[in-house]
């Protein structure tokens, strides 16, 4: 359906009064970014409503159509219903064409004046509200939104219209993309919050921590699409890259294009191209340079100072090597609407590496409990050129406490045991060719000392 053809359909249920605020919002959409719609309003407003005033054949029921014409418009705007109703003949012209009855010439100039000023104020009589700047398209797990002076909202849906705010994703399985106006897609996932905004055709987004991958598409000339964080400065203005933000540092992969970085602690500049990766630290002798991102490999194990996401980091000590403890978190479910529950998890990300999953691979994960214990673990994937393609996990094992110091468990999950999450069947059913993003590890319900000391991606 083109936009005319949607046009037509809301304008004729706003002219029936049975248009809810959903519609109204689309509505203004339509008539803001397309200002022949407008004129079309007045050409259907006259041939749909106004001309059927013809038809009339007493003058009470003339009177009454413009009655009702005049009750469509919103409540208290006499400055409108006065313009209008001044301008409407006091009695029917001395002269007509031949061939038309003087009550329809009386009734066409009615409607042309009703058309005609309906047309010319209709974005003044429509208040739906605030300009959308993007929907959801996508979304997996519990997403909450935060906009309208405060206002939470966690009942999101495909279609959820998004006028600025905090969007956030608030488990390890969560996961949200959205769409804006021009196109550009923005995706969040794992524990994720972004302030999302919009003026004057410049995108701004403040990813205050978490993972953002964006395709975005060409911007408007000195109206680059912004990402802030909390050590760096991004400017885009058509490509395609992944951000992830931790407290003291930001990590920026560009898929596509070419992307300026400004690392904020001291104002350098660096501008990132395609498959090369850069590190903005809050500490400014550290490397601030475009880095080519390695090649991919089917093999890699995680660096547990440098790649974990959530967990409480253990330092190395009296022979122990260093360990990240699992931390509890509140847990809605895939759908993020069945009752809470309680996880414990760590989560650990790729970072620099770029492994892809083949068939005959395997994840491997090292560490130790307190007691035995139902130990669950899953992993999120990417496309090999970008973009979010899933998270698989219901990988489950029964594993037995560490009863010695020195004593840890190991697990072996070959691939095929990892299922895609249900909420998401418009993405890949196999992972097989997918980049690996992130791996989690959890328990359920109670505090096993879930502790994890090496996970990694092996053949």
């Amino acid at each position: 359906m083109n936009t005319k053809e949607r046009f037509s359909i809301l304008w004729t249920d706003y002219l029936e009064g049975e248009l809810d605020e959903k519609g109204l919002a689309e509505l203004r959409e339509l008539l803001e970014n397309d200002k022949r719609l407008v004129e079309l309003a007045a050409d259907s407003l006259r041939t749909h409503r106004l001309l059927g005033m013809a038809e009339q054949e007493n003058r009470w029921q003339q009177d009454a159509f413009v009655a009702e014409t005049m009750a469509k418009l919103p409540a208290g705007n006499e400055e409108f219903v006065d313009e209008v109703m001044d301008r409407l003949p006091c009695c029917p012209p001395k002269r007509e064409r031949p061939g038309i009855p003087r009550l329809k010439v009386w009734h066409l100039a009615v409607a042309a004046t009703v058309a005609a000023v309906l047309a010319a104020t209709i974005l003044k009589s429509i208040e739906p509200g605030p300009r959308a700047i993007a929907r959801i398209t996508a979304l997996n797990g519990s997403v909450q939104l935060t906009s309208d002076g405060g206002r939470v909202r966690s009942d999101l849906q495909i279609g959820t219209q998004i006028y600025g705010g905090v969007l956030e994703t608030l488990t390890h399985d969560s996961w949200v993309e959205c769409a804006f106006l021009d196109g550009t897609r923005v995706s969040l996932s794992g524990y994720s919050l972004a302030t999302l905004s919009e003026h004057e055709r410049q995108k701004i987004l403040h990813l205050r921590e978490g993972h953002l991958f964006a395709d975005v598409e060409p911007q408007p000339e000195r109206k680059p699409m912004r990402v802030i964080t909390r050590t760096a400065e991004a400017e885009i203005l058509g490509t395609k890259f992944q951000v992830a933000c931790e407290q003291q540092s930001t990590s920026l992969r560009v898929k596509e294009g070419l992307v300026q970085v400004r690392r904020l602690a001291d104002g350098s500049t660096r501008n990132v191209p395609a498959d090369h990766v850069i590190v903005a630290s809050l500490e400014q002798q550290t490397d601030f340079r475009p880095r080519p991102l390695k090649e991919f490999v089917t093999t890699w194990e995680a660096a547990v100072r440098r790649d974990v996401d959530y967990g409480e980091l253990h330092h190395a000590s009296a022979g122990r090597p260093d360990s990240v403890r699992a931390k509890p978190l509140l847990w809605r479910g895939d759908d993020g609407r069945q009752e809470p529950s309680v996880i414990y998890v760590a989560v650990f990300n790729t970072r620099t590496a770029t492994p892809i999953l083949e068939a005959d691979c395997s994840i491997k994960v090292r560490g130790r409990l307190s007691e035995d214990a139902l130990v669950v673990f899953g992993f999120t994937a990417h496309h090999s050129k970008g973009g979010f393609a899933g998270k698989y996990s219901h990988a489950k094992r029964h594993v037995k406490a560490s009863e010695g110091e020195g004593e840890y468990f190991e697990v072996d999950i070959p691939l095929k045991e990892f299922g895609r999450d249900m909420g998401l069947k418009h993405y890949p059913e196999s992972p097989v060719g997918l980049e690996l993003q992130q791996c989690w590890i959890l328990t359920l319900n109670r505090d096993y000392g879930l502790e994890v000391v090496d996970v990694g991606l092996q053949n």
